[in-house]
C-alpha cells in the first residue's frame, strides 16, 4: 500500500517528501537527547555531582563544580529543548505545506481528467462517486500520507529513545517495553477488524448520503415536481444517522489508547520501583531513573497512541 501512494506522488513531491523524513531523523537524534540529558541533570540536583553515565560527557568540560555546574546543567539543557522544539516546528511547517500541496495538485489532476473524459463516462459513472472521488476519497488519500509519515517518524523517535532507556537501565527498559509492546499487540489485533469494516461502511454510506444530498440542491424542481421531499429527506436523515454513528465509534476507539497507556505506564513504574527496590538499589539511584523514564514516557506514550491511530 505504501509503495502505491509512493508511485502516485511526482518526482518533485517524492524529493520534499524525503526532506521531510530527513527532518524527521534529526529531529529524533534531539528527541534522544533531550531525553539523555534528564539523567545527569538530576543526578547534578539531587547529589551535586555528574553521574558516571555515557550522557555525563556533555557536562565533561572544565570540571565545574557547586552553583555553577547547576547553571550549566540547566542552560545545556534549556538549549537541547530549545533546538529540539525548533526543529519540529519546522518540520510541522513543511508537513503541512507538503500535504496542503499535495491535496491541491491531486485534486486538480483528477478534476481535469474528469473535464477532457467524453459524455459517455458522465453516462457511466454515478456523480455522486465522481464528487465523492474529488473531496473524500482524495481527502482519505492525503490522511494516509500524512499517517504514514506519523507512523515511520513515531517508529524513528521509538527506536531511538529504546537506544536511550537501553544505555539508561536495561531491566527497567525491558519491562516498560514489553509492557507497552503488549498492550499494543492485543489492542491492535482486537480492533482492527472493527475498524476496517467501519471504514468500509463509511464509505458506502458517505457515496449514497452524496448522491442524495446532490439530488436535493441540483436537481430540486424535479424533486418537487415529482413530490419526493420526504423520500429524500429520509434517505439524507438515515445514511446521515448510520455515518454519524460510525464516527463516534471510530473517535471512540482511538481515544482509549491513551488512557489505557497511562494506567499501564503507572502499573510498569510500581513494578520497576519494586524491582529496583528488591535489588537493593540506592534510592537517590532509583529517583534519577525514574525521572529518565516518566520524562521517557511522556513522549512515548502519546507516539504510540499516534501509531495505533
Amino acid at each position: 500500500m505504501f509503495k502505491k501512494a509512493w508511485l502516485l506522488l511526482n518526482y518533485k513531491q517524492q524529493k520534499y517528501a524525503t526532506f521531510i523524513f530527513a527532518l524527521i531523523f534529526l529531529a529524533m537524534i534531539l528527541e534522544c537527547l533531550s531525553i539523555a540529558i534528564v539523567l545527569p541533570l538530576i543526578s547534578i540536583l539531587l547529589k551535586g555531582e555528574i553521574d558516571t553515565s555515557f550522557f555525563s560527557y556533555f557536562f565533561a568540560f572544565g570540571k565545574p563544580a557547586g552553583k555553577n555546574l547547576i547553571y550549566i546543567g540547566l542552560l545545556i539543557t534549556l538549549i537541547i529543548f530549545l533546538l529540539k522544539n525548533l526543529v519540529l516546528i519546522f518540520n510541522l511547517w513543511q508537513q503541512t505545506k507538503f500535504l496542503r500541496n499535495l491535496q491541491l495538485e491531486l485534486t486538480n489532476r483528477l478534476f481535469k481528467y474528469y473535464l477532457k473524459s467524453d459524455y459517455i463516462f458522465f453516462l457511466q459513472n454515478n456523480s455522486a462517486h465522481l464528487y465523492r472521488n474529488l473531496t473524500d476519497i482524495i481527502g482519505t488519500f492525503v490522511s494516509y500520507i500524512k499517517g504514514s509519515m506519523v507512523f515511520l517518524g513515531e517508529i524513528i523517535v521509538f527506536i531511538g529513545i529504546a537506544f536511550v532507556l537501553f544505555n539508561v537501565d536495561f531491566l527497567g527498559t525491558t519491562i516498560i517495553l514489553f509492557s507497552v509492546g503488549i498492550d499494543s499487540f492485543v489492542f491492535y489485533v482486537l480492533t482492527i477488524g472493527k475498524i476496517s469494516l467501519l471504514g468500509k461502511q463509511r464509505n458506502i454510506f458517505g457515496a449514497e448520503l452524496n448522491k442524495h444530498l446532490l439530488q436535493g440542491m441540483a436537481s430540486a424542481k424535479d424533486v418537487k415536481i415529482l413530490d419526493r421531499e420526504d423520500d429524500l429527506i429520509h434517505q439524507v436523515d438515515k445514511n446521515l444517522f448510520k455515518m454519524t454513528r460510525i464516527q463516534q465509534i471510530m473517535n471512540f476507539i482511538t481515544g482509549l489508547p491513551r488512557l489505557s497507556f497511562e494506567m499501564l505506564i503507572v502499573c510498569a513504574f510500581t513494578v520497576l520501583v519494586l524491582v529496583m527496590v528488591g535489588i537493593k538499589k540506592d534510592m537517590l539511584d532509583i529517583i534519577q531513573y525514574l525521572g529518565v523514564f516518566a520524562v521517557a514516557s511522556f513522549r512515548i506514550i502519546p507516539g504510540v497512541s499516534r501509531i495505533l491511530n
